[in-house]
């Protein structure tokens, strides 16, 4: 099935006030429309966008909705896009998922131990991080507590299948400063995750201590930077394609495609 035909039956189902709680609960849907946002075709972000307005009808979905990660990024990447129908739907879910009142300065943790601070930050990089010894919610927790009190770490979020943690940081804090803070849980190491010329997936791993200048620069920052979020470029692919294991990219649509097949009738 291809990305298209899944983004339209779940639309489809989305239209059904019944459904909505059901999708947005599922573990793959949610995610899986934010996925969608991203695609190269533009009938295929229309599609996801027009679930998610329905989606968003319902009031106790709207705190998952805005939690998940990527969402609100992607939505205010398509809402400076020249594409009039999905800016202006863009712009809907956005407004119902985040009113005009709701201004927060602070951390807040969201679900799955996502933590982070509302909108984007010009100021601030993204960074991936392969942890060994994160196995279980015990372990993430440690993590959490640990780059919780890391100054210039502005937001994160975990991926326990994968091991992995994304970060959103300042641009002065060193990568080595996150993996020394790690390694005082005394049970887990962090590896930074980049990419090779050629595309392929490469670890970086850092001496037990950071250099002293970056301790130097770590005294001297804010515990979290400020939401300069006017004229921001956010760059394109806020959430990448989830594999199913075996290195292909189908796994998310695959069981997308078989969560529709046995959870709703048509």
């Amino acid at each position: 099935m291809s990305a298209y035909s899944v983004a339209k039956n779940l639309r489809d189902l989305a239209m059904q006030p019944q459904n909505r709680v059901a999708i947005v609960k599922d573990q793959g849907c949610l995610p899986g429309l934010v996925l969608f946002l991203d695609n190269d075709d533009p009938r295929v972000v229309v599609m996801a966008l027009e679930a998610l307005r329905y989606l968003s009808l319902c009031p106790s979905n709207r705190v998952s909705m805005r939690n998940e990660i990527g969402m609100l990024v992607s939505l205010k990447a398509i809402m400076t896009s020249k594409d009039q129908k999905a800016c202006q739907l863009a712009n809907e879910v956005h407004t119902t998922l985040v009113p005009a009142a709701r201004n927060t300065r602070s951390r807040r943790a969201g679900p799955s131990g996502q933590y982070f601070l509302s909108g984007a930050n010009k100021n601030a990089r993204m960074i991936t991080l392969q942890i060994s010894g994160l196995t279980d919610s015990s372990s993430r927790f440690q993590c959490e507590q640990k780059l919780l009190g890391t100054p210039g770490v502005v937001s994160f979020t975990f991926d326990l299948a994968k091991k992995r943690c994304m970060l959103r940081i300042s641009q002065n804090l060193n990568v080595e400063t996150i993996c020394q803070a790690i390694a005082g849980t005394k049970t887990m190491t962090a590896q930074q995750v980049v990419k090779n010329d050629v595309g392929e997936e490469v670890f970086l791993t850092f001496g037990s201590s950071p250099p002293l200048s970056s301790a130097n620069k770590e005294n001297d920052m804010p515990d979290y930077l400020p939401e300069d979020d006017d004229n921001i470029t956010i760059k394109k692919g806020a959430v990448a394609r989830v594999d199913d294991g075996n290195g292909n990219g189908n796994g998310w649509i695959n069981s997308v495609t078989n969560f529709i097949s046995k959870s709703f009738y048509w």
